[in-house]
C-alpha cells in the first residue's frame, strides 16, 4: 500500500468518526428539546401569570432566561439561566435514561443594585415542579421589594 492510500484510509477513517461524533451531538439535541419542552410550556405560563414589567422570559430551545426587573430603575438584580442538560459524570451507556436528566439553573444576582458585578449559584433539579418551586420562591419576594421600595405596584 503506497503513503498516499494509508492517508487516504485514515482521512476515511477519521470523517467517519466525525460524521458519528455528529449523529450524537443531533441527537443529543434533539433529545434536550424534548427534555426542556415541558418547562418551557410551564415557564410560559408563569410569565404570563406575573406582570410584564416586572419579568422579561426569553427561550431559546433547551434553555430560558429570565430576569426580574425594577421598572421604575429600569435595572435588574436577580436573573436565571435555564438549561435542559444531563448529569456530568454518567456512564456512557446511561445517557438516554432519565434518572440522568436534569435541570440546570443559574441563578445571577447583582451585588450591589446600582453595581454592574454579579454572582451567580447553579442549581440542580430534576423535575420541572422543583425548577418552578425555587422560581416561584425567589420572583415575588423580588417584586415585592420593588414595590416596596418604590411605593407601589405598577399596572
Amino acid at each position: 500500500m503506497s503513503l498516499k492510500d494509508e492517508i487516504d484510509k485514515l482521512i476515511s477513517a477519521e470523517r467517519g468518526l466525525l460524521e458519528q461524533r455528529d449523529t450524537s451531538l443531533t441527537e443529543y439535541d434533539r433529545l434536550r428539546n424534548a427534555h426542556f419542552l415541558p418547562l418551557r410550556t410551564a415557564l410560559q405560563e408563569m410569565s404570563k401569570a406575573v406582570n410584564p414589567a416586572y419579568l422579561q422570559v426569553r427561550f431559546e430551545d433547551k434553555q430560558a432566561t429570565i430576569e426580574v426587573t425594577n421598572p421604575k430603575s429600569g435595572k435588574s438584580e436577580l436573573r436565571w439561566l435555564i438549561m435542559s442538560g444531563w448529569v456530568k459524570d454518567m456512564p456512557e451507556e446511561a445517557e438516554l435514561l432519565d434518572e440522568y436528566r436534569i435541570f440546570v439553573v443559574v441563578e445571577y444576582r447583582r451585588t450591589l443594585w446600582y453595581s454592574d458585578e454579579w454572582v451567580d449559584t447553579d442549581y440542580r433539579f430534576k423535575t420541572p415542579a422543583e425548577v418552578l418551586q425555587h422560581l416561584l420562591e425567589r420572583i415575588p419576594q423580588k417584586i415585592a421589594q420593588y414595590q416596596h421600595d418604590g411605593g407601589g405596584s405598577v399596572r
